[in-house]
């Protein structure tokens, strides 16, 4: 294992989450107070670093075909409509927003969205880094080990930050051993789209909550 990259790494996420997790942290509504200004700043924030990190990723190589580039492109496209649509046919989570303020994304609204959004490259770019610069030098089993295990050390801090913080760490395990995998083998804009995917069938749950229930007391009914 390269330490000093490593070290680097974790200053890199240090700076980059220190104002992102410090307002989720001490604010009363966490990220979901945040302007329009404050929010587009912090997206350039991580828009930044992570363009700092895909810089130095020097082994990095991605797989592009004309599939993947149309099923990452309309992602794209639904995940900036989402806030539009959901309010359109979906229902305010209201009860489940009054017991968890801060859950922010679910709000979905457009300045919080553009900044998961930019979280999400952020964290792309720093398993990138991690799995080939870091660990680069590791045979390919120790170093989708040892990946799993760094990026579930750092989703232990969302308990102390994030709402429901063990699930997402619960989460970090399964989930590091498939993106690993999947970055090694060139396949970062899978994973981007995976990442993105997941954050909107969780607002989406919630949005059609609802619908849910009443379609399953019509089933046994």
């Amino acid at each position: 294992m390269e330490w000093r990259k490593l070290i680097y790494l974790l200053v890199i996420v240090f700076i980059g989450y220190l104002p992102y997790k410090t307002i989720l942290r001490f604010r009363k509504n966490g990220l979901s107070s945040i302007s329009l200004r404050l929010s587009f700043f912090m997206a350039a924030w991580f828009f930044v670093l992570s363009a700092l990190l895909i810089l130095q990723t020097r082994n990095l190589f991605v797989n592009v075909s004309p599939l993947l580039v149309a099923g990452f492109g309309t992602t794209v496209a639904i995940w900036f409509a989402a806030p539009r649509i959901l309010r359109r046919i979906g229902a305010y989570p209201t009860k489940i927003l009054a017991d968890n303020p801060k859950w922010y994304i679910l709000r979905a609204e457009t300045k919080t969205f553009f900044l998961k959004f930019c979280e999400v490259f952020f964290q792309q770019a720093k398993f990138a880094y991690l799995l080939f610069e870091v660990l680069g030098v590791m045979p390919l089993i120790s170093r989708v080990w040892w990946f799993t295990g760094i990026v579930g050390f750092l989703h232990v801090f969302n308990i102390l930050f994030v709402p429901s913080g063990w699930f997402f760490f619960l989460v970090s395990i399964p989930m590091g051993f498939l993106f690993s995998w999947l970055i090694l083998a060139g396949h970062i804009v899978i994973t981007t789209t995976i990442h993105l995917w997941f954050y909107l069938i969780l607002v989406g749950w919630y949005w059609f909550r609802k619908f849910h229930v009443t379609m399953f007391r019509n089933m046994v009914t």
